[in-house]
Order: C-alpha cells, then sequence, then structure tokens
C-alpha cells in the first residue's frame, strides 16, 4: 500500500488531504511540524510526502534536504500558497518533485497524488 506523509503546521490542510487520500485507498499520516515529520521519516517509510514550506520551527526546506539525503526514494511535492515562485523555485531546486497550489482542488490533489504513486 502506497504510504503518504503529509507536514503542514494549518492542521485542517493536513486532515482535508488525508481524508481525501484515504477515500482512494491511500494510507495518511499528518503531522503539523518538521521535527516530527523528521521522526516519522526515521522509523517509516512514505512513498510520498506533501508539505508546506512555510511553517514555525524547522521549516519544509530542513524536511526537503533530509529527504534527498536519504537512501529510499521518497518523493516530495511542495504545497504552496499562489505568489511563492521564488520560494518555490528554490524547493525545485532542493529535490521537490512538484508542486500543489493553495486552494487546491480534490482533483488535483489526486491527480498529483497518481502522478507519483502506482496504482
Amino acid at each position: 500500500m502506497n504510504r503518504v506523509l503529509v507536514v503542514d503546521d494549518e492542521q485542517y490542510i493536513g486532515l482535508l488531504i488525508r481524508h481525501i487520500l484515504q477515500s482512494h485507498g491511500y494510507e495518511v499520516v499528518v503531522t503539523t511540524c518538521v521535527a516530527d515529520a523528521l521522526e516519522k521519516l526515521q522509523s517509516e517509510h512514505f512513498n510520498l510526502v506533501f508539505t508546506d514550506l512555510n511553517m514555525p520551527g524547522e521549516n519544509g526546506f530542513s524536511l526537503l534536504e533530509t529527504i534527498q539525503q536519504q537512501p529510499q526514494h521518497t518523493s516530495v511535492v511542495v504545497i504552496t500558497a499562489q505568489g511563492e515562485e521564488e520560494i518555490t523555485g528554490q524547493a525545485l531546486a532542493l529535490g521537490a518533485r512538484d508542486l500543489l497550489h493553495k486552494p487546491f482542488s480534490r482533483q488535483s490533489l489526486l491527480k498529483m497524488a497518481r502522478k507519483f504513486l502506482a496504482a
């Protein structure tokens, strides 16, 4: 089963993503901080990570850097607000595979998940 980690300090975003993806058969774990996400990544395998960049404490950039250093392949999709082109450009340079713009639709979220996960 494909496992997805969602990291966003806005808890409702994580819960929304979990609800949508779980209804389509994905196993989803949600966290609101990078430190917790890093801990989960050390002990569990995830096929895909959706992460916000701007969060209190450690941000999504440190998460991206850590994931890129891991031997197992995990795709990362950055969740971003409109108008953050410079920041998202940095994320892509650090290894993010794609961007999911807020506000996103159910269809765009599912399309993004399917793009990186086998059915």
